[in-house]
């Protein structure tokens, strides 16, 4: 199989401008700046309990934040073309179709990376946005800011799982 078709490809045309990116939002340029500014009061974070009895840190965005980041999801990484092997967060993908992918297979690997969505830095999401992407530094700032809280992406927005299977690319 061709390595273009082993890994995810943004399909679009780049968004061009902060404009751009709210017209395609369908919101104003002034709400992006906004809740840009102010992402970090727009969550609420609990714990909840691991299998092993561990808290797990969740991060939920508010109702406003998380209209924006289904958007986000739909007209921005909605352009993605994901290789087969990658379920995480896919539409149309789940554990089930992974495990029949993998059910005659004759070894498996599973792993869980420890404090995964932490490790996964703002500067490596404005990357993604930036060159995978290929956005310019103003519309790949902005939505660093609103899919990222405390410098890294959190647990808990619908945004987070799309960054983690790019982050890897």
């Amino acid at each position: 199989m061709p390595v273009f078709f082993m890994q995810p490809n943004y399909s679009a045309n780049p968004i061009g401008s902060p404009s751009a990116l709210a017209a395609t939002l369908g919101v104003s340029v002034a709400v992006l700046n906004d809740f840009a500014s102010t992402s970090a009061s727009k969550y609420s974070k609990f714990e909840l309990a691991k299998a092993d009895g561990k808290p797990r840190f969740i991060s939920s965005p508010n109702h406003d934040l998380k209209i924006i980041q289904k958007r986000i999801n739909r007209f921005v990484f909605g352009n993605v073309i994901y290789p087969d092997y990658l379920f995480g967060g896919i539409e149309g993908r789940d554990y089930v179709k992974n495990a029949r992918v993998h059910a005659n297979a004759k070894s498996l690997i599973t792993l869980d990376i420890k404090n995964f969505y932490p490790s996964i830095r703002e500067e490596y999401v404005f990357k993604i946005f930036k060159h995978f992407c290929k956005f310019p530094d103003s519309v790949a700032n902005l939505l660093t800011k609103l899919t990222t809280l405390d410098n890294c992406v959190p647990q808990g927005a619908c945004t987070s799982s799309h960054l983690a299977n790019l982050v890897f690319f």
